[in-house]
């Protein structure tokens, strides 16, 4: 609603600007310096309340097109709504359902198929970090 009636008062301004310019025409005639001066305004006018229409029109389904993208690529407000159902369906769970999940997605950590498994690589790091850890504390001694 807002865009139309923008849009009339943008076309009414626009054809009472230029029948302005073309009555100068008549009155003064072809050749006159105000009638060219005249018609030079009216273009620059002419532009100016066009592009203060078209602008944010143009801008608005820019604005628009990532909230148009997450709902159909479940983007954040998908995600919001994932994590409460996992919530939610994690609190329902009893607590040997939650076990079974979390041997089944250790054991997913365990058989990748890679010589060593994510499980195995964070305890080294783990036990690398703690020799650190220590040998520092030693140095301060």
């Amino acid at each position: 609603m807002y865009y139309r009636e923008k849009l009339r008062i943008t076309l009414f301004t626009t054809i009472v600007l230029w029948a302005g310019v073309g009555m100068l025409h008549a009155v003064l005639g072809e050749g006159s310096f105000v009638a060219g001066f005249a018609a030079v305004i009216a273009f620059l006018a002419t532009a100016r309340l066009w592009s203060a229409l078209v602008v944010p029109i143009l801008q608005q389904p820019t604005d628009m097109q990532p909230r148009e993208k997450a709902k159909r690529h479940g983007g954040f407000a998908a995600d919001d709504d994932a994590d409460a159902r996992l919530s939610l369906l994690i609190a329902l769970m009893s607590e040997r359902e939650r076990d079974a999940i979390r041997q089944q997605l250790t054991g997913d950590l365990d058989a990748d198929g890679e010589a060593l498994s994510l499980a195995d690589l964070i305890a080294a790091q783990d036990h690398v970090i703690q020799d650190r850890a220590g040998s520092r504390d030693g140095e301060g001694q």
